[in-house]
Parts: structure tokens; sequence; C-alpha cells
């Protein structure tokens, strides 16, 4: 919008660095000193190796954190989310997306289009919602879970690729509302400012989307951190006057269209009253 050039992919590397080094350093219980000794050099010459991960002067490859994953269960899952390709500042083709969400695709059911890792644990807590249209972000919002939210971020990313802006649109209000059931995540919920930044930039590439909605980001940071943060409307609680279920806070402020002359019109009554407490104000010369 500025006219500067685009960064690219390297602050969501850098991104994507630090959020899986501090989670395989809070994994194996080590000061940083002794995870870099027993973790990453593992009786091999010492090298700046690890503090130049530490300040984003160099990128890990995955042979080291496959490495990692040996001695630290679950740090490779964290390393390997789609997530962070899905942040980069850069276009995607359709074949791109499609080729890094397949090991998602449901393809044994008929009509169910995704198969995430932890399905069945929803399941049974009843909290598997089914996503029958690939473009469905709302079921992906009432998931309640970080899957949820990654899928929005793909099919917003979809869209774009696509042209498809109503869609866009959509899609990407979705995604701040799965947002606080992402950010339950401990790995993810420390890098709140840095995740909202980078979800900014991917919504600023299609200029329709940014104009039409705000977010408001306390609201989600207030229901990633309430337990009792419920996406799906028939588990909560009910109103006693209403009896109706209890409706939760929108972060997402959808703008509203006025024609210029009513903006005019407005703006020509501010600055009357103004004008007209600016005089009420002024004090009255001193009477002789």
């Amino acid at each position: 919008m500025d006219g500067s050039k685009s960064k690219g992919a390297q602050p969501v590397r850098e991104f994507h660095t630090k959020i899986w080094l501090e989670y395989a350093v809070r994994r194996s219980g080590l000061a940083w000193r002794d995870f870099v000794r027993e973790c990453v050099y593992r009786g091999r010459a010492r090298s700046s190796l690890a503090d130049k991960w530490r300040t984003g002067k160099a990128l890990p490859t995955r042979l080291s954190a496959q490495r990692i994953e040996r001695l630290l269960s679950g740090t490779l899952a964290v390393f390997d989310s789609p997530l962070f390709p899905l942040l980069e500042d850069r276009p995607f083709t359709v074949q791109e997306l499609r080729k890094l969400f397949a090991p998602y695709r449901e393809t044994r059911v008929p009509l169910i289009v995704w198969r995430f890792p932890n399905d069945e644990e929803l399941r049974e807590r009843r909290h598997w919602v089914p996503t029958l249209h690939e473009k469905d972000t709302s079921s992906l919002v009432r998931r309640g879970d970080i899957w949820g939210f990654i899928a929005a971020v793909w099919v917003a990313r979809m869209c774009e690729a696509q042209g498809e802006l109503d869609y866009h649109f959509t899609a990407c209000m979705d995604v701040y509302r799965a947002a606080p059931a992402a950010l339950k995540e401990s790995w993810l919920a420390p890098h709140v400012d840095q995740l909202f930044k980078l979800l900014e930039t991917v919504r600023y590439r299609e200029i329709s989307t940014f104009i039409m909605f705000d977010v408001d980001l306390d609201i989600i940071k207030r229901q990633a951190s309430d337990p009792n943060h419920e996406p799906i409307r028939e588990y909560r609680p009910r109103d006693p006057l209403t009896h109706r279920f209890v409706e939760i806070e929108d972060p997402v402020l959808p703008a509203h269209w006025i024609p210029g002359t009513v903006w005019r019109d407005q703006q020509r009554r501010r600055e009357q009253r103004r004008a007209t407490l600016k005089k009420s104000h002024r004090p009255s010369p001193p009477t002789t």
C-alpha cells in the first residue's frame, strides 16, 4: 500500500524458528546452556549455531529438527506446522496450497473435507464438527482448536489465490474468530502480538478485505485466557431471563458504508458543533 517492497517469508521464518526453539527448550526442562549442550551438540564440537538460531541469524533445517525430535518427541510437529508457510507474505498458487494441505484431506469418508490429527480426541469430547464444504470456515471456528484456526488461514489463502473475494472476506473474519482457541496452545500463546502482525500482513494482501472490517484484539486475548470460552453455541449456558444460549463477543468489527452526501452532512454538523462549543467557552470580556 505504501509502495515499499514486501519482506516475503523472512519474518515468518524467524517467527517459526523462535517458536520451535522456545518450545523445544521448554519441553526439555533445561536451561539454555544445558539444552544446547545436551540436545543440539550432543558431544560434537561446539559452535555458535544454536545462538545464531536464537538470534535469527541462521535458520534450522528439518534435519536439525528431526535430530532434536529423537530426544524431545512432539517438537517436530511444531516445526512442521503448516501455519508458518501460510503466514508468508507472498502469493501462493492453488497447486502449492493443495499440496500443503494434502495430508489433511479426508479421502475415506464421503462429503467430509478434512481429517486432522486430533479428530478422534474431539469426537470423544463431542466437540468434533464436520466440514462439508471446503470454504465453510464457520465449522472450523466451531471446532475450537488449533487445526480449525490453521485451516481457516488456508481457506483465506486459497480464496486469495483463486480471486474469490466474497469467500476471502468471510474466511479472514473467521480466522480471527478461531484465533482464541489457537492461542490456548502453549507454544503459540506467548507470541500472540507477532502472530497478529503476520495475520494483518496476510489480510492486507487483499485491499477489499482490509477495508471491510477491523478486529478488536483485546477481545481475542480475553477469550483465549478464558477457560470457559465455548465456540459451539449449543454448549454454552442459557440466559436465565431469555432462556437463549449466551452469545460471545465477536472480535470482528464490520465496516458500515454510507453515501458521500451523508458523510458530508455529518462532517458539516460536527464542524458546526465544534464552532458552537468553542464560542460558548470563550471568556466574556471584563466589565468596567
